[in-house]
């Protein structure tokens, strides 16, 4: 492509142009331009040099130049679909031989393509120009000989640097003949000279090397900066700007400032993004192909890259905005080239670019930026997009993880205007659905490794197993990758649209860690015939856009270059057919769709306005002047709908309606990650367009039938409730889906009538052609070709201004209230005035010429160099701050519309309102221009990547808003509304405050937002919110401005009483403090920056005079104000009043007025200390010593040609230390040390508010240390009281009580519960449970406890001890130990009562006594025996046996007193072994007894000897053998798991039963088992006796003992099971004594009564007698 570059020299102009390829030729209307320009400079040259006539140079006569509209308006159509792409450009170097000074040899071999022009029609063209350069040079050395000019003022080619360093050299043009080697070893010799590709000729000689271009008078047009070149695009009549982050990685700038910045680059290309861009290809293609929408307009396209930052995205608007192309001739000459915007994908981007693109009203229309903010109309007033707005998710998302019964989350969020907002309302939503946040962390693409590693840990640390993660897809990916090396699984992912549906997400890679996550989206669509365009791009549609190579070669792995390490090369040839990445995935196709909508939307606009539907023109009206404006005013009313049904409208904010689908990822049987959508629930299916709803009679409204619409009638959208009737002329076609025209009757061609009509119209058509063609030539000779540089909108003076070697800039909001421009734009808006003058803003104003005129004046600082000064008003408003911003960058001046001079502006002071400050800071970042802001206090400004040129001499809002929170907690207010600035200032600082706060243990009731241009209808509605309240303290981090509005309200209402906690923005400030105001804010207290005594800037305030000259008029409206005079009267006064003339004798001196108090100066201060550090900065680049610099090189910044980075740089090293003792210095960030004084709003005697000092922050000392109070200050506080107030949401609650939250309010705000049963709370103190401890350690030494009940009295201590914190209020109630319950009260833990059955209770005594009573019984019937051991009944019935079991009977009434008393381990062990042993002894000598009397009378043979077996001997080894073995299971048991005492805490709540647990259960249930084995063999054979001789028979006794013996212990099971605490040692005792006394009574009742009362029965021959015994009972 042809370039040219209009160089000056000394008082010359000369064209260079070179072939900027190796094989494309300049097009025709390229040679044809360069030649016009030519001849027109070489004219204008030629003629103001007096000592020649007016010879002209022009064309040679042999240069003809046919067909050329045809030919151009081809060059133009195939032109438009060439990708114009300087930055990436990368095409093989050309081989260019310069024959001659200023000709160029034409290469021989050129290659044919559509539309340019041939070699041989080129080439006449360049001949012709190439000839007009020689024509000219022969007429200046006709001109230098007659005027006996210096040999060496011949023009040479030469550029202007437009930076430091020597003059620049002449350009070589010998680098055609050198290779690409040597040309770059002359170029870093010194050489200025262009080497290697064509992207390394443009990007290094136009970073050096500004485009200048001068004119007759003088005047110039700079471009500031590397010029910004769309990546993609393509003419047309209307052009759409495109803005997609198209690269996800910028390279970090360097913050040293040792050498010229540079320019901006992104790498890495995002395909989904490119993605994007083609669809917006798509659409316009679409469009342009369209016969029913813009039929006769076809629409082009620039899109550029934003890297997804705000400093590209600032760079690329004003590429946008500028028009500048890549093309010969074209210069910044007209407007806006694009008419609307689409883009861009990030909100923080998308917000840098409404910042600039508002001011101009131009349209932009975002696909992807979701952050409630953008839909501030009063901020973006040109702002739509087609994708709903975050408040809405974030609150769906917050009712969705309710719904999941989610009550403890955690969040993560990307660190921008998307993630923050975004998580902000979830965060409020998510408190009122009553869902807790542990903790929320942020994420930047920018993070450190480390960083990221730390957040992962926290994720991984905490205990909440939900993650809400509201982060874009580069934040998102970020997070992932450190996820996976950390394994970071088993969470539950909660997501944001932005990265919920993401293909490359939803990868196997991460399906271990995303699988189930749940997410809201927007509804999913197809775009037909989307995928065969993407299916298309291939690098050969434009061989030279480096964009279309960068993405093949990532796409295919391959480089187009040959390479010498190996990597493969690309063809071309490479299908996207066999590739699946996110440019070539259309399965999810919502994001895409919205860009969709945004660029159908920008064309149904244009289409209305250009009245396209017009019947009876079939076609549109065009307007060749259609201005972005006018396109913004349409889009207000697009309402459309696409071929797929959807319909696309915007509300009053500029949204779309919120509709989301709840999406689930899941896994197919593929094993792939699917997003299924929620289940459908309809009644009935959606109607199609041409039916319209009939709903059912008797069902619901969802309930319908679908009608076909009557013939003239239509609906074209899904669910129409009526069809709609067809306009007079039109009818409905088939499908009943649109209206047709009708068959129409018309005079036809082919007729006489209208064949002779065609001929005279085509007749005087060509008539006016001509007459179009002269006024053309007319307009072109009186233009003269001379390229201008307008400003873009109303010119603009400044309020102050005096010219300085150097000059710093000033923007400072002198007035209130900018006047609102309607929206609708029905009329050209013009200059947005300003309204409210503020005198205080004037005292900053003129604080800065103060600090000037005192630099000027000094001899030490900046002796020989003079500071002038510009100071714009700002009002405040972005727009307003931004048009001042770009004044100070492009200075207006002169009679000619042009901007004639560059913009000299080093530094600017300024703004007030960190709002403005952010517009500011944004514009003049990419340019490295510093800002420093005297009263910018938004934490956001801190931020080095969005803001890397912003210095501030106030403190960070962070400190502040931390200061706040401890002040109130210091109060102890916990209690608190708050009221804030709707802007970054307030919104930002409140922020801070809020989670400050949350730290603090403070509640806020409410949280509102004003600002000044708000309805006098929400202000009452905030009054009514404050009045509705219970706190009694109000924070209010606001503005003064919006604060002193919503004062005036609450005043007019009465609203006294409050205490007020105020930011610096108003608790200093004069225009609220007066003596009505006071009535209101009476006591407020709050921290303000310190307030110092500045030397002469009073008087020199008092001396100020007003001045009438354009550009420093600022003084003249408070001049007026205060004297109620006029500078200027009008000569013809229309309404007749007599108005006073101002005599010019006034003096500032005579009146008291805000403008000249500076009673507080704090903020003043602030202005006159960041003048100063300009100022000194200054000295430090004048005072550089050679080749001792900073910069390259060890080189100083040039004097006469100061760039503002090299003021940057030395900003960021200045410290020193004013007159007045205060040291200044920035860190790392442009802050300075953060530093506070408490102020107390006192009533003065003469009735003015003082602001007295009570207390100092200082956030420079230690945790701890930063906060104090003044000692000996009493403060005033609200009503006038000197006690402080309280403010609380509940009253604290008594020991005995706890807190119960109440649902949707805050944790201040709750119920007292009486503690339960077991549970207490109280008011005990640390040192109270120290000493209660030390004494309980000191009775452990002493041997009085042992070391279990220490350990209880420890936990009891430590429990109380806890309560410090807490001496009311417990959040819950503390259990008491387990050997403890609560008393009555609920506020303390006593011992529990411990039960066991005791021998001093009744159920003991009896027990006691039975159980004696039956020893003793046993005891009596034993000496009974042995006294009469000799008589036939005692002999008869084995008394060796009965003497044994009356023994063990005795034992068996005895052991059971072993089960009462206090358990102990011994008698654990005891009761158990004893019972066991003693029964199977009992139990052992009835089976022999039973046995011996069996085998006796089994045994009737003579001769038998049974006998011998059951013998005495025999007895005694049975029984104890049988013995034994129950003594060798109750060994065992006692060795393995014995019984131990237990206390039993399970069955009573209020006491404790001390038993002894059984240790093993098996043991206890083997003895009982044994016993019962025994009993049920001794019943056997009892029962086998029961028919043997009466008179030897115990048989019958013994079956009925064991009878009941079985019965006993077979109830007595369940009952022991059964039984609680004690009454279970009872039971078992009982069946011990029941089963001894039933052994006893059947067995020697009998026996007692025949020894005792029938003794004539006990002989041996009733004995021997059959029957008898029998008869004796």
């Amino acid at each position: 492509m042809v370039r040219d570059k209009l160089v000056h020299g000394t008082g010359n102009i000369w064209l260079k142009y070179t072939l900027m390829g190796a094989r494309v030729p300049p097009s025709l209307e390229e040679v044809l331009v360069l030649v016009e320009q030519r001849q027109s400079v070489i004219q204008h040259e030629l003629a103001v040099k007096d000592s020649v006539g007016p010879t002209a140079c022009d064309f040679p006569p042999r240069v003809e130049v046919r067909g050329l509209t045809g030919q151009q308006d081809a060059v133009t159509a195939q032109r438009s679909t060439k990708t114009v792409s300087a930055e990436n450009d990368d095409q093989e170097p050309v081989s260019e031989d310069m024959t001659s000074e200023g000709e160029v040899e034409i290469p021989g071999e050129v290659m044919q393509q559509d539309g340019e022009a041939t070699q041989q029609e080129s080439a006449p063209l360049l001949e012709a120009a190439v000839g007009l350069d020689n024509c000219y040079r022969e007429r200046m050395k006709e001109q230098q000989a007659s005027s006996r000019l210096p040999t060496e003022q011949v023009p040479t080619v030469v550029t202007d640097t437009g930076g430091s360093g020597p003059p620049p050299e002449p350009m070589d043009l010998s680098w055609f003949q050198l290779t690409d080697d040597e040309c770059w070893q002359r170029r870093k010799a010194g050489a200025c000279m262009y080497c290697g590709s064509v992207k390394h000729r443009w990007d290094e000689c136009s970073q050096t090397l500004p485009v200048t271009i001068r004119g007759e008078d003088g005047t110039l047009c700079n471009i500031l900066g590397s010029p910004k070149f769309p990546l993609l695009s393509k003419k047309g009549d209307i052009t759409i700007g495109g803005a997609f982050s198209i690269h996800s990685q910028m390279a970090k700038p360097s913050y040293s400032l040792n050498y010229t910045p540079e320019p901006l680059t992104c790498s890495r290309i995002n395909l989904r993004e490119f993605h994007f861009a083609q669809t917006m290809i798509f659409a316009i293609e679409e469009i342009n192909n369209s016969s029913s929408l813009l039929p006769n307009v076809s629409i082009g396209y620039k899109i550029f890259d934003t890297c997804g930052l705000t400093l590209p995205s600032t760079h690329a608007m004003m590429g946008l905005m500028n028009g500048q192309e890549k093309t010969l001739g074209k210069t910044c000459f007209s407007q806006s080239s694009a008419h609307a915007i689409i883009g861009a994908s990030e909100s923080s981007s998308t917000i840098a670019m409404l910042q600039i693109s508002g001011i101009f009203q131009i349209p932009v229309i975002s696909h992807f930026a979701t952050c409630a903010c953008l839909s501030n109309r009063q901020e973006y007033p040109t702002f739509f997009r087609t994708i709903p707005s975050d408040y809405y998710q974030s609150r769906a998302l917050a009712k969705l993880v309710k719904q999941f019964g989610w009550t403890w989350v955690g969040a993560v969020r990307s660190d921008n205007d998307y993630g923050n907002n975004g998580i902000a309302t979830f965060i409020k939503a998510a408190s009122q659905e009553g869902v807790c946040v542990e903790y929320s962390e942020t994420i930047s693409r920018t993070d450190s490794r480390d960083q990221v590693a730390r957040v992962v840990g926290v994720i991984r640390g905490g205990s909440a197993r939900v993650l809400v993660a509201f982060l874009a897809q580069r934040e998102m990916s970020i997070l992932l990758e450190e996820a996976l090396k950390q394994n970071l699984t088993g969470l539950q992912w909660v997501g944001s649209e932005s990265w919920i549906t993401a293909t490359h997400f939803a990868s196997r890679r991460f399906s271990g860690i995303l699988m189930g996550s749940l997410g809201f989206t927007i509804k999913k669509s197809k775009i037909a015939g989307l995928q065969d365009f993407l299916l298309q791009v291939n690098p050969s549609q434009d061989p030279q856009n480096n964009l279309l190579r960068e993405f093949w070669e990532e796409t295919f792995s391959c480089i187009f270059k040959p390479s010498l390490r190996g990597e493969r090369q690309c063809s071309g040839s490479e299908r996207l057919e066999e590739t699946h990445n996110p440019f070539t995935d259309v399965s999810e196709l919502r994001i895409s769709n919205n860009v969709y909508k945004a660029v159908y939307a920008v064309a149904q606009a244009v289409h209305n306005m250009l009245k396209c539907d017009d019947v009876q023109n079939q076609s549109c009206v065009w307007n060749d002047h259609l201005k972005p404006k006018e396109v913004l005013k349409h889009l207000h009313d697009v309402n459309f709908t696409l071929h797929s049904g959807e319909r696309v409208y915007f509300d009053r904010n500029g949204d779309p309606a919120a509709t989301y689908e709840l999406v689930n990822w899941q896994k197919n049987h593929a094993g792939d990650i699917v997003f299924v959508s929620r289940p459908r629930s309809v009644c009935s299916e959606s109607c199609l367009p041409g039916f319209r709803q009939a709903v059912v009679t008797g069902k619901p409204i969802c309930c319908f039938s679908c009608v076909a619409c009557a013939a003239g009638e239509i609906s074209n959208t899904n669910n129409s409730a009526e069809c709609s009737r067809c306009p007079p002329e039109y009818w409905s076609n088939e499908n009943h889906s649109q209206c047709v025209q009708k068959v129409i009757e018309f005079l036809s061609y082919e007729e006489t009538m209208g064949g002779l009509l065609t001929a005279l119209s085509l007749f005087g058509a060509t008539i006016m052609v001509l007459i179009i063609y002269l006024l053309l030539l007319s307009l072109l000779a009186v233009r003269g070709g001379y390229p201008l540089c307008q400003t873009y909108g109303a010119n603009e003076l400044p309020q102050f201004s005096q010219e300085g070697d150097i000059n710093i800039g000033g923007i400072f909001s002198f007035h209130h209230y900018p006047v609102s421009v309607s929206p609708a734009f029905d009329l050209n808006p013009g200059t947005i005035q300003c309204e409210g003058l503020d005198p205080g803003e004037l005292q900053y104003a003129y604080t800065m010429i103060f600090a000037i005129e005192e630099i000027n004046n000094s001899s030490e600082l900046l002796p020989d160099v003079t500071l002038g000064y510009r100071i714009f008003d700002s009002c405040p408003s972005i727009p307003l701050s931004i048009r001042a911003s770009l004044n100070l960058m492009n200075r207006y001046e002169g009679q000619v519309d042009s901007c004639n001079k560059l913009s000299n502006v080093h530094a600017i002071i300024g703004d007030t309102t960190s709002t403005s400050t952010i517009g500011i800071a944004r514009t003049m970042g990419p340019f490295n221009i510093p800002v420093i802001s005297h009263s910018a206090t938004c934490a956001c400004l801190s931020n080095r990547r969005d803001y890397p040129s912003f210095f501030r001499t106030i403190p960070n809002d962070i400190y502040q808003s931390k200061a706040l929170a401890k002040l109130v907690k210091h109060f102890g207010w916990t209690w608190v509304g708050a009221v804030r600035t709707n802007s970054d200032y307030g919104n930002g600082g409140m922020a801070t405050f809020l989670e400050a706060a949350e730290r603090e243990g403070i509640c806020v009731e409410y949280s509102v937002a004003i600002y000044r241009t708000d309805p006098k209808k929400w202000f009452l509605e905030v009054v009514d919110i404050i009045k509705r309240s219970t706190a009694k303290v109000i924070v209010a981090f606001a503005d003064g401005i919006d604060l002193g509005i919503l004062i005036k309200e609450l005043h007019a209402q009465n609203v006294t009483g409050l205490q007020w906690v105020g930011s610096e923005g108003w608790i200093t400030y004069r225009y609220v403090a007066s003596s009505l105001n006071y009535a209101v804010v009476q006591g407020a207290v709050g921290f303000a920056t310190l307030n110092v005594h500045i030397p002469g800037l009073q008087e020199f305030l008092a001396n100020s005079r007003p001045s009438t000259v354009p550009g420093n008029r600022g003084l003249v409206e408070l001049w007026e104000m205060v004297f109620s005079c006029i500078l200027n009267p009008q000569t013809d006064s229309s309404d007749g009043n007599s108005v006073t003339t101002c005599s010019g004798k006034e003096s500032l001196w005579d009146v008291k007025t805000q403008f000249t108090d500076v009673s507080d100066a704090s903020l003043l201060n602030n202005v006159y200390k960041a003048t100063y550090a300009v100022a000194h900065a200054l000295d430090m680049l004048f005072g550089c010593k050679d080749l001792q610099g900073p910069f390259e090189n060890n080189m100083c910044a040039d004097p006469k040609n100061v760039q503002a980075w090299q003021v940057l740089h030395y900003l960021t090293q200045v410290s020193f230390t004013t007159k007045m003792g205060e040291k200044v210095f920035f860190d790392e960030l442009g802050d300075p040390v953060a530093r506070y004084v408490l102020v107390n709003w006192q009533l003065g005697e003469t009735g003015h508010v003082l602001f007295e000092t009570i207390g100092y922050y200082d956030a420079s000392q230690p945790e701890g240390h930063q906060f104090k109070m003044k000692a000996g200050v009493g403060a005033i506080w609200a009503a006038g009281s000197l006690e402080v107030p309280r403010s609380v949401c509940s009253e604290s609650c008594l020991p005995g009580t706890h807190r119960a939250f109440i649902k949707g309010k805050p944790l201040c705000c709750f119920d007292c519960i009486p503690c339960a049963n077991g549970e207490y709370s109280n008011s005990a103190s640390e040192p109270a449970g120290s000493l209660a401890f030390t004494l309980a350690l000191f009775v452990f030494l002493l041997g009085k406890i042992n070391v279990s009940t220490l350990l209880i009295y420890l936990k009891m201590c430590m429990l109380y001890s806890l309560n410090i914190f807490i001496l009311s209020d417990a959040v819950k109630c503390d259990k008491c130990p387990p050997e403890y319950t609560s008393n009555e009260v609920r506020d303390s833990c006593d011992m529990k009562d411990i039960e066991f059955l005791t021998f001093t209770e009744l159920m003991g005594i009896l027990l006691v006594s039975i159980s004696v009573f039956g020893a003793f019984l046993a005891i009596m019937v034993a000496l009974i025996f042995f006294h009469y051991r000799h008589t036939p009944i005692v002999r008869a019935n084995n008394s060796e046996l009965s003497f044994l079991l009356l023994f063990s009977l005795t034992l068996c009434f005895l052991c059971s007193l072993t089960f009462i008393g206090r358990p102990s381990e011994w008698s654990c062990m005891l009761r158990h072994t004893a019972f066991g042993i003693t029964f199977v002894l009992c139990i052992s000598c009835i089976l022999g007894k039973t046995i011996v009397v069996l085998m006796a009378f089994r045994a009737t043979l003579p001769q038998s000897n049974v006998m011998k077996w059951f013998g005495p001997t025999q007895q005694r080894i049975s029984v104890l053998a049988f013995t034994l073995i129950q003594v060798l299971i109750c060994i065992l048991w006692l060795t393995i798991n014995p019984p131990v005492p237990f206390k039993n805490m399970n069955i009573y709540k209020e006491k404790i039963i001390l038993e002894c647990a059984l240790g093993s259960p098996v043991g206890f249930w083997a003895i009982l088992g044994y016993i019962g084995l025994l009993a049920i063999l001794c019943f056997l054979f009892a029962f086998l006796a029961r028919k043997l001789p009466d008179n030897f028979n115990e048989a019958k006794f013994i079956t009925f003992s064991m009878l009941i013996f079985c019965a006993v212990w077979i109830t007595f099971i369940p009952a022991y099971v059964s039984s609680p605490g004690k009454f279970t040692v009872a039971v078992e005792i009982f069946a011990i004594l029941a089963s001894s006394y039933g052994m006893l009574f059947c067995i020697f009742l009998p026996k007692c009564y025949i020894i005792l009362l029938k003794p004539e029965t006990n002989t041996k021959k009733h004995l021997m007698s059959k029957g008898q015994l029998k008869g004796a009972f």
